[in-house]
Parts: C-alpha cells; structure tokens; sequence
C-alpha cells in the first residue's frame, strides 16, 4: 500500500505473446504473525520459448491459512494455491484458442520441487497437508509441471517481504513499464541477480573537468561531511552574532 501510495501512476506494459501462461511461485516462512507464512505468484503471459517477458496478469500475495511446519511446506503450499488460481485462467486461455502445454511453475525449494515430482520419498515430511498433494496429481495429469530455479531470479519473491524503498526503486523497470529501461527476461535476471549478489549500483558523478564513478556508501559519506561542515558554519554564524 506504501508503494501504491507513492507511485498513483504506475503503467504496466504488455507485449504480443503467444498467450502461455508462466508462474513463478514463492514463499515466506513465519514471518505473519501466529507463526504463520506468506504465499506470492506471479502470472504472466509469455511465448513458448519462454524469453518473453511481459505485465503481470495476476499477482498473489496472501497470508497461508494453516500453519505449516517447514520451509518446504510453506513452499508447498504457495505453490498449491497459486495452480489453484491457474486453473480457471487456463481454461479461458483455452476456450479463447490459445492452447496450452502443461503449465510450467517456478519454486525456489529444491525438496518442494522434489517431492511433487516424485525425486524425493516422504519420510520426515510426512507432516506436510495433505490437500497440498493435489498439485502432484495434476503434475501428473499433465496439467503442470514444477520446476526449479534459483531464489534469485524468482520474480514472486518481490511480493513475500517488506522490502526497502531501494529494493522497490531496483525492480521497478521488472514489474512496471520503463520507458528507460524496456526488459526481456534476461534483463529482469539480470537486476535480481545483482539484487541477490549485493552488487552496487554505481552513479557518474561530475568532478572538474573528470567524470568519476561513485557507490551509495560514498554518497553517504560526501553527505555526512557536508552536513558536519553546515553545522560548523552554523557554529561560527552563532558566535559572530554573540
């Protein structure tokens, strides 16, 4: 609501596409309160190949109602609830002739990933619910398939966490149309990727008749001795007056 708040004139920007539909899948764990986690999807249309990246068409971002026992569930569940939402919308894909392959689902959890698949065998995880095994009957069915990438490059992750008005200026040009900066998919990697690596943003700054490159933190550092050197003159103003 803080970002809708301060960004009334976000555009989201959507491209021709071959209409199939992509989701990537993400969780938070414990971070509601009661010890609760938080599921994220993020649905979009894209073409077979799937480079195309294009507006979201559905945004998930809501508290799981039971409390899960692990990470792995949590995923799970994220997971089972946003295939849920998919199904009406691959139904209308269909009936409006847009034909669509299994549709692919992108977690971050490699024993989530596993266990729908069939890789992994229950055995500790015996406790996760089992209305959450529903996904591993229609994976079965042909209806979706789970796949495995890594968090850094999950675009659901973005709307799990609080995040910093830094990391919402970083994405922007992902999730909201950039007439500066118009992505493919390997762009959008690209920014998470750094996002994930802490790799810093550097800004050109003018000194003299030299263009140098800067970091935040030296920002902040030419910021603090700006400041301390306004108080000292504030300082001698005070005495000269007295």
């Amino acid at each position: 609501m803080d970002y809708c708040a301060s960004n009334p004139d976000a555009v989201k920007l959507y491209r021709a596409c071959d209409m199939i539909l992509r989701i990537h899948s993400d969780a938070a764990y414990l971070v509601e309160p009661e010890a609760r986690s938080r599921a994220g999807g993020f649905f979009y249309l894209g073409n077979q190949d799937g480079q195309q990246m294009n507006g979201s068409i559905l945004i998930l971002a809501k508290v799981i109602k039971n409390v899960v026992s692990s990470a792995s569930e949590a995923e799970i569940a994220a997971l089972f609830m946003n295939a849920r939402l998919a199904l009406p919308l691959r139904v209308a894909l269909e009936e409006m002739g847009h034909k669509q392959p299994a549709t692919e689902l992108i977690t971050d959890n490699n024993t989530a990933e596993g266990i729908l698949n069939g890789k992994i065998k229950q055995n500790r995880s015996k406790g996760i619910d089992m209305r959450y095994y529903w996904i591993r009957d229609r994976v079965s069915q042909g209806q979706f398939v789970v796949n495995w990438k890594p968090g850094s490059v999950n675009l659901a992750d973005y709307f799990t966490k609080h995040h910093p008005a830094s990391h919402h200026k970083a994405l922007r040009a992902i999730y909201l149309f950039d007439t500066n900066n118009r992505l493919d998919l390997q762009g959008c990697i690209k920014i998470l990727s750094d996002r994930a690596t802490g790799k810093k943003h550097e800004h050109k700054v003018n000194k003299g008749n030299k263009s140098v490159m800067q970091t935040p933190d030296k920002q902040v550092t030419i910021v603090s001795k700006l400041a301390m050197c306004v108080a000292r003159l504030k300082a001698q103003m005070c005495a000269s007056a007295a």
